[in-house]
């Protein structure tokens, strides 16, 4: 498990631990994943990259897009675009999409 999502889980059992010893039948991680909604998965999933495999691989796919985003745009200010201004348009938009 991670240090962040570690750190979290603490501080959740410290803050709600009156209302989670009361439901004792479910061990205590099950207990403060269970009333989370797909709305919050998605958001740790977004915003923690360190939550899951998945959250570091979409993280760093939007640093990667950024970057060629910003790259694209750079060409394009020169006197003499590298590339066709239909294709910048188009990876530009497609840039846009995706944020």
């Amino acid at each position: 498990m991670q240090r962040s999502v570690a750190m979290d889980l603490q501080a959740a059992w410290q803050m709600q631990a009156k209302t989670m010893t009361q439901d004792v039948s479910a061990p205590p991680l099950m207990r403060l994943n269970r009333d989370r909604s797909r709305a919050d998965n998605l958001w740790e999933l977004l915003d923690d990259p360190d939550s899951s495999r998945p959250a570091y691989w979409i993280s760093q796919f939007l640093k990667v897009s950024v970057i060629v985003g910003l790259i694209i745009s750079q060409v394009q200010t020169g006197e003499e675009p590298m590339i066709s201004a239909h294709l910048a348009a188009a990876l530009e938009t497609t840039f846009d999409v995706v944020f």
